[in-house]
């Protein structure tokens, strides 16, 4: 099975994605689908992921997200 690399374009197609359902959902409100929303969750989780395995990827380079817990001492 072959394993495909998750580019820094990839993430930006991703999140624009992820920008257009979040704003669906927000203008709906609460009369938002069910259907809708669990698209919405389902599209945040599989963005989060390829965040997390492009920094796999390119772990010898410096990373753009950095885990939370760095982020605290930094605060």
């Amino acid at each position: 099975m072959e394993q495909t690399k998750i580019t820094l374009e990839n993430i930006k197609e991703a999140r624009s994605e992820l920008s257009l359902l979040e704003n669906e959902v927000k203008i709906k409100g609460k009369d938002c689908p069910i259907k809708l929303q669990e698209k919405y969750q389902t599209a945040t989780q599989i963005f989060y992921q390829m965040k997390q395995f492009y920094n796999l990827q390119n772990r010898d380079e410096k990373p753009l997200w950095h885990p939370r817990r760095y982020n605290i001492a930094h605060a």
